[in-house]
C-alpha cells in the first residue's frame, strides 16, 4: 500500500502508512501485554497445576525456534530495504522467541513443584511485549513528526555539496518517509548560471547524493543568486 503512487489527495505519496501501520500495532501490542499481565497476576494469586505440560514444553520449544528463525530473517530484509513496520515486526519476534524459552522455562519449574513459576512467565512475557511496544511507539511517532534521526546526516550533506561545487549550502531539511529520506536544500550559487546550467548543477547534486549517502529518496534543491534573498525554486 505504501507504493501506491501520490495522487490528488495524497500529493507526497503513502510511504508514511508504514509508520503509522507500526505504530497502530505497537499500540495493539500494549493492550496484550496489559491483558496478559492483569492474568498473569491474578493466576499467581491462585495458582494451578499445569495439565498436559509435555506437550506445553514440546510446543513453545518448537515455537521458539520458529519465532527466532523469523526473527533473524525479518531483521534482514528490514535492514536490506529500511523498513520499520518489519523491523518492528522482527523486534517483536525476537522477543516471541525469549518469551517461548522463558515460558519453556517456568512450565519446567513449574512441572517439578512450583505451580507459581508459570505466572511468572507470563509476567515476564508481558514485560518483553511491552518495551518492544515502548521502543516501537518511540520510532514510528518520531517518523510520523519528521523529526531527523542522524542529524550527522546534515552535515554530510552539507559537505559533499560544498566540496564538490562551487555553492553555499545555506540550509538543509531531511526527513524519513517510509524507507527513505527526502527533503529540501537550498543553495546559493553564481547569479550569473542559465537555466540550463542551473538545471544540470541540481541533477549533478542528487546524483552525487545518492552515491554516496544510501536510503535517499526525492530531493528537492531550491537555488538562488548569491546575494540576493529572492529565490527561485527551479
Amino acid at each position: 500500500f505504501s507504493r501506491r503512487t501520490p495522487d490528488k489527495k495524497f500529493n507526497f505519496g503513502y510511504l508514511k502508512v508504514e509508520s503509522f501501520a507500526a505504530l497502530l500495532t505497537s499500540v495493539v501490542m500494549v493492550i496484550i501485554a496489559s491483558a496478559l499481565l492483569y492474568y498473569s497476576y491474578l493466576r499467581f494469586l491462585q495458582p494451578r497445576e499445569l495439565t498436559y505440560p509435555t506437550v506445553a514444553l514440546a510446543t513453545l520449544l518448537g515455537a521458539g525456534s520458529i519465532a527466532l528463525y523469523r526473527a533473524l530473517q525479518m531483521r534482514k530484509i528490514s535492514k536490506k530495504y529500511n523498513l520499520l513496520s518489519l523491523r518492528t515486526n522482527a523486534h517483536n519476534s525476537i522477543k516471541d522467541a525469549l518469551g517461548s524459552f522463558v515460558a519453556l522455562v517456568t512450565v519446567l519449574l513449574a512441572t517439578l513443584g512450583f505451580p507459581q513459576m508459570d505466572a511468572v512467565g507470563g509476567m515476564i512475557i508481558a514485560g518483553y511485549i511491552l518495551t518492544v511496544a515502548y521502543v516501537s511507539i518511540k520510532e514510528a511517532s518520531l517518523v510520523l513528526m519528521d523529526a531527523v534521526q542522524r542529524p550527522e546526516l546534515l552535515d554530510e550533506v552539507k559537505n559533499i555539496i560544498a566540496g564538490n561545487y562551487a555553492v553555499d549550502v545555506e540550509e538543509v531539511r531531511l526527513r524519513i518517509t517510509g524507507p527513505y529520506l527526502t527533503g529540501t536544500i537550498s543553495i546559493a550559487a553564481d547569479g550569473n548560471l542559465t537555466l540550463n546550467q542551473v538545471g544540470e548543477l541540481k541533477e549533478k547534486i542528487k546524483q552525487d547524493l545518492m552515491n554516496q549517502l544510501s536510503g535517499l529518496g526525492d530531493l528537492s534543491i531550491v537555488v538562488h543568486p548569491r546575494n540576493s534573498s529572492k529565490e527561485a525554486e527551479l
